[in-house]
């Protein structure tokens, strides 16, 4: 009876912690045994700036700090969820340090351009989801998609600026073996290249172009040629620019991201239920909201089917899709 009591006792503080990792310092006080229960929790998904609602911000050199203090195998075991936005000052050397003990993160999330350089391929764990500038880690060497480190690779969002000079090495990404997601910002210029990544990769199911406002060009040139082709392939989403920062944090806390808005999208579209290709999106997003997201337009819906790409209110509320409160 003991046992079962303490069983409980631990499930309810687990899920607490998981479902309000803010929180844990507080749990952490209640007793020696609940500590060694959900420290670890505390650690499960690190951010450094502007969390929403359900996490706490983390200083680098208190992190630095644990992370010395601990046995190696606390953070390797403990890490899942790393984010370094570019809201915050870090060296490259102390980020490097902090990727290395925290070698069993599975979303790295490296948006801070300033701290990458190849240096990072050395402790680049095999990570399942990454969001990160590749030629800017890579530099001064090329890319290589060969790289032990993507080997598990499901989710990908390349930030880098694309080019039509560059644009063939991007096709070496359809060999990724466990690709599913990949995502691009505002690159439309390479959109030949786009359509041979989905006709040779034997994995993807999900690609998506982030835009900033010029969907209707997307719209427009997608009328002919090879950008037809690609539009009318159904794995292929258009959304407007999400804010990142937040985005990500939803998805790890809730799975509501925009990969997943995008599986509901293309879900649809195999159903013949939308013949769209451009996705309308969040209006509004509270990161001190729990729901995070408070409006959505669904393309299923009578909302989003007048908003569709061309029609005149389109031109109105495409432009400026977020709106942070």
């Amino acid at each position: 009876m003991v046992e079962l009591l303490l069983e409980l006792q631990m499930e309810i503080f687990e899920l607490s912690a998981l479902s309000c990792p803010v929180a844990i310092p507080k749990f952490m006080l209640v007793a020696w045994w609940v500590n060694k229960w959900v420290e670890r929790f505390l650690y499960r998904t690190i951010v450094f700036a502007e969390p929403i609602k359900p996490y706490r911000a983390f200083r680098p050199e208190i992190l630095l700090r644990a992370i010395r203090s601990k046995p190696a195998s606390f953070f390797r075991d403990s890490v899942r969820n790393l984010n370094f936005s570019a809201d915050f000052d870090i060296s490259e050397e102390d980020a490097k340090d902090i990727i290395s003990a925290c070698s069993g993160v599975v979303n790295l999330h490296l948006a801070h351009r300033q701290i990458l350089s190849n240096s990072f391929m050395d402790v680049l764990p095999p990570v399942k989801r990454l969001y990160v500038a590749m030629e800017k880690l890579f530099h001064p060497s090329a890319v290589d998609f060969t790289h032990s480190s993507f080997s598990q690779l499901t989710h990908l969002e390349v930030r880098d600026w694309l080019s039509p000079e560059n644009a063939n090495q991007w096709a070496k990404l359809a060999a990724l073996p466990e690709l599913t997601h990949l995502s691009f910002s505002d690159c439309r210029q390479i959109f030949p290249v786009f359509r041979r990544i989905l006709d040779t990769s034997k994995s993807l199911q999900i690609f998506v172009l982030l835009t900033s406002g010029h969907h209707l060009d997307i719209y427009r040139a997608s009328r002919h040629g090879e950008e037809k082709l690609l539009t009318q392939d159904p794995r292929f989403v258009v959304m407007a620019s999400i804010y990142y920062q937040w985005d990500w944090q939803m998805g790890v806390h809730s799975g509501q991201d925009y990969w997943a808005r995008a599986e509901r999208f293309v879900a649809e579209r195999r159903t013949g239920l939308v013949h769209e290709w451009f996705m309308g999106t969040v209006e509004i997003f509270n990161r001190n909201s729990t729901e995070g997201l408070l409006h959505f337009l669904e393309p299923y819906s009578d909302s989003y089917k007048r908003d569709i790409p061309g029609s005149p209110r389109a031109r109105g509320i495409c432009g400026g899709v977020f709106k942070m409160v």
